[in-house]
This record gives structure tokens, sequence and C-alpha cells, in this order.
């Protein structure tokens, strides 16, 4: 039946069909109205969510090599990181936490190796978690049919998009899963609707997350930081009458939030690692910025069409409801938590996004859940002023061909040949450079590459001999080149590569120069391969060298 599905999916007629079926089934469960007598609709709407985001995804899954430049970065440092664990010091990823790696060798605890294939559907299951984060956040807040209409914008955006940067794997996935997940247990705890050790839970949940995000990524420290204040406001707002039990709850809360730093502070003493992580993460992130440029108003409405849409959308609706409702909002505790919490969110996600001084738009994914939160206040807010009732249904059906048929006007267009090719393409087909490589590495052998091409590790599931998947630090110009290029050699020799790679070749991403950037640009490493390795093959300018035997 597996094979039968797969096979059915690989043609463009059976996605097709498939794809639009999901997305139709989550919509129509979300008109219909709640049940009070049980929650097999809502389980099955957001069953429905995650099928839809599946479904419409799957060409991405299939395709064999990074769909954009950091995938492969992320998924050799998995592969790396079963080999050894410890941050840092197995491996760094750059501009991002361990953690952003870690969750990807999840497959390997049920014995299914690490791909581009597990690492796109770990992202769609974040992606899908963070959604189902979202409706809980609302439904706790707004009631369950606010909830619905919630996640309708950004899982329709999520499912329809074809843009590079919002279908590969992204460095910002785990952090707003995690940050979603304390969003709703925040909320959860706001509504003063749970038992207190069910509040206890929740308190541990969200602690144990907010305090990961930073080992997920720096740049979401912002809206991490925004959510616990309001973790905070929560838990004050609805304080029960005694006073022991919120400062029970704050202590559970504070020790949660330490628990991850603790462990991850404590593994780098242990490994010595300690300054190697303060220059490699804090330092190099501290001087990131420097080397951009500020991202201006267009880039929210210019760089993903089918993203503008659900801006402009999800404005339109503020607007609407603005005006709608006038000075008639009374505000409650609960709402007004609420409506504070998402701006601020907002706010935060637009400043994460800003700071780093790139316009890159796999960034725009961080003011996803935020926006449509945002939105779902507005919602909110018209039912509690009484204006929900009198529009009812029809309500719901415009906004949701609204978003919808928007978001598919800037998706659409385009993507069928990208689709097709997806989908035509053998799972498992290597570059010629890759399968040069694996002629003479094995699987699970050390390899080093030089240059920026972590896609040969993953192709040929071979495992870096140094600790970063790019030698983008040991090529550019920085305050510390020096120690990351001593630090690299360091690797080579504690792991001696079975085949060394200069990745450095006309066409090649990022670094395409040999004579500016080769192996001849760092004199020291060109000397050690030339003296304990052999030139093998040259595939289209990347240079493939095998140790010499041992004497």
């Amino acid at each position: 039946m597996v094979q039968f599905l797969a096979s059915f999916l690989s043609e463009p007629l059976g996605y097709y069909s498939v794809a639009a079926a999901a997305l139709l089934l989550f919509l129509a469960l979300a008109l219909v109205p709640p049940s009070p007598r049980g929650r097999f609709f809502e389980w099955a709407f957001l069953a429905a969510s995650v099928v839809a985001l599946f479904a419409n995804r799957w060409p991405a899954f299939r395709w064999p090599r990074s769909i954009a430049p950091d995938e492969g970065q992320w998924v050799a440092c998995a592969l790396k990181a079963v080999v050894d664990f410890a941050p840092w010091r197995g491996f760094d990823a750059t501009t991002v936490g361990p953690l952003t790696c870690d969750v990807l060798t999840v497959p390997v605890i049920f014995g299914a190796p690490i791909t581009f294939f597990s690492t796109r559907v770990i992202g769609a299951c974040l992606m899908a978690g963070s959604m189902c984060a979202l409706y809980y956040t609302v439904k706790w807040t707004y009631g369950e049919r606010i909830g619905r209409l919630a996640i309708v914008p950004p899982v329709a955006l999520l499912s329809l998009t074809k843009h590079e940067d919002f279908i590969h794997y992204s460095s910002e996935h785990l952090s707003i899963f995690l940050t979603s997940v304390a969003l709703a247990g925040s909320a959860f705890i706001a509504s003063n609707a749970g038992s207190r050790r069910k509040r206890m839970v929740a308190c541990v949940i969200a602690g144990l997350c907010l305090g990961s995000a930073g080992f997920a990524k720096l740049q979401a420290l912002p809206i991490a930081a925004v959510a616990l204040v309001c973790l905070l406001a929560g838990i004050f707002l609805s304080a029960r009458a005694e006073k022991r039990a919120t400062r029970v709850e704050l202590a559970v809360l504070l020790l949660s939030l330490c628990a991850v730093p603790i462990a991850i502070f404590t593994s780098l003493w242990l490994t010595a690692e300690v300054n190697d992580a303060v220059i490699a993460y804090l330092k190099m992130a501290a001087i990131y910025p420097a080397s951009g440029k500020p991202v201006g108003l267009p880039f929210f409405f210019s760089e993903v069409k089918e993203y503008a849409a659900f801006l402009l959308c999800s404005l339109a609706v503020v607007l609407f409801g603005a005006a709608t409702l006038g000075r008639k909002i009374n505000y409650s505790p609960l709402p007004g938590w609420a409506s504070a919490t998402s701006i601020l969110l907002l706010l935060a996600s637009f400043f994460a996004i800003y700071k780093p001084y790139r316009s890159y738009p796999h960034y725009l994914l961080f003011s996803i859940v935020p926006v449509s939160f945002w939105v779902a206040n507005v919602l909110g807010l018209l039912r509690s002023a009484g204006r929900w009732e009198k529009w009812g249904t029809p309500a719901s059906i415009v906004y949701i061909v609204l978003f919808v048929s928007m978001i598919a006007w800037g998706a659409l267009p385009g993507q069928f040949a990208k689709i097709k090719m997806a989908l035509a393409v053998k799972p498992g087909q290597m570059s010629a450079q890759a399968a040069a490589i694996a002629r003479y590495a094995n699987r699970g052998d050390w390899v080093a590459v030089w240059g920026w091409a972590p896609d040969f590790y993953v192709q040929t599931g071979t495992i870096m001999a140094p600790r970063e998947p790019q030698t983008e630090r040991q090529i550019q110009q920085s305050p510390y080149r020096d120690y990351f290029r001593e630090r690299y050699l360091s690797d080579l020799r504690r792991h001696p590569p079975r085949v060394f790679v200069d990745a450095v070749a006309p066409g090649a991403f990022g670094y395409d120069n040999p004579e500016a950037h080769g192996l001849k640009s760092f004199p020291e490493l060109d000397s050690l391969i030339q003296d304990g390795y052999v030139l093998k093959e040259n595939v289209s300018g990347v240079r493939i060298f095998v140790a010499k035997p041992k004497p």
C-alpha cells in the first residue's frame, strides 16, 4: 500500500489530486462548528492540517540535494553529531546552535539514515507542531472556532509555497517550534483553566523550550525574551489565591529555563570548549551584522510573493477589524494579555528579521506565527464584541477564501515546472562530484571538504573530519580567521580524512576562484595535503585527493 501511494504521488496528476484534496479537507473542517460532545472533530482538524502540509510538500521531500545552500550544513553536522555529540567539539554549525542539528539525528533512534528526505520531514513536523501550538494558544484564549480560523492562513502559506527558502529545512524551524510551544504554555497558564498539576507541566515545557531557543538560533532570542515576559505576566494574571502556589510555579519555571543552558555549559566545561563556543557562536555573531546592509520595508513585500499576499491579507483583516470595532473594545484580562502579547511578539519577530542586516527570505518565517496570532486577536475581539454572531459562517468563508486565493495567486505561477522536475528525479541520485568522492570513501569514512559544498558529505554519507561543514571562516578575512585556520588543521590531525576535497571551483557556490580561495590561499593546509595526499580526480574543477598509504 505504501509503495503504491509513493508511486502514485510520483506522478504529477497523483500529486496534485492528493495535495488539493488534503488542503480542501482541511479548509472544510475549519468551517465545522465546534462539537460539545467530544474532541473528534478537533483532532480530525489538526490531523488534516498536518496531512495538508505534508501532501503539498511531497516533491520537496524527494529532492536528493540541497534546496538552498544552508540546508546541507545542518545535515552534515547531524551526521557528525552521531559520531561526536559534544557541542562545538564534534561539530560547529557556525551561525546556528547545536540543537538545530541535534534534532536531525532522530531517525538514527529508529535505525533510519540521516538524509535530505528525513531532514525535510523533520522540518515539516516542526512547522506542523508550531501550527498546532498556535491553534491551542488561540483556543485557550478565544475558543475553538477562532483557533481553527487562526491557523488557516499560515497552513495555507506553508502548504502552497514552493519558494526554496520556505520549503527546505531551515535554521528557523526549531526555534519557531520552541517559541510557539512556549506561547501555547503561556496561554494555558493565563487562561487559568487547568489544575495545579497541569499548570506545573505547562511551566516545565515552556521553560525548557525558552531555555533551548538560544541554542537553536541566537536570532530567536528577542522572540524568546518576549515570550518569557508574557509567560511571567500570564502567571501573575492568573495567580491563585495561595501566593505559595505562584512562587512554586515561578521556581519551577526558573529551574526549567536553566536546565538546557546548564547542561550545554557543563558539556563545554568537560570538553574544554567554552572558549571555542564563545568565539565561534557569540563573538562571530556580534560581528556578523557589520558586513551586511539593513533591510527595508520592500523586503517584506517583494522577496516571496505568497508571503507578501499573506501579510497584505493580514493587514486588511486587522484594519477591517479596527474599523469595525472602533472604540467599542472592552478588554477583559485574558484578551488584554493576548493582544499585548501578539503586538510584542510581532515587534520582536520583525526585529529578529531586521537585525542581521541580511535580506534572506527564510528569515521571514520568524514572523508567520506572530502575524497569525495578531490576526487571531482581531477575530477574537470581534467575537467578544458580539460581531461574530452577527456575521457567522459567511464571514468565515470570506476570510478563508481571501487568504487562500491570494496566497495561491502568489505561489502557483511558475511552480509547475519545479514540481515536475522534483517528481521525476530519482531519490538518492548523486552529483558527478559526489559520485567521484564515493569511489574513494565509504559511508562513515572521515572526509574533509574545502570550500562551500556540505552536500558532498550528505550525498556520500561520509563524516566531516573538521567540525565545520564549510570553510567560510577559514577563507573570509575576519579578526578570528587565523584562529579558525589553526583549529581546522588541529581537526584534520585529530581525524585524518581518507579523502580531501578542494571544492573551490568555477561555478561553485560562494567560492569559485581557486587562486584566491583554494588550497593555495592557505599555505599550511596546502603543504599538509601535498605531503600526505595524492590527487586522484578533477571533476569540473573539484579536486579529489586520497590519503597516501601509511608506511
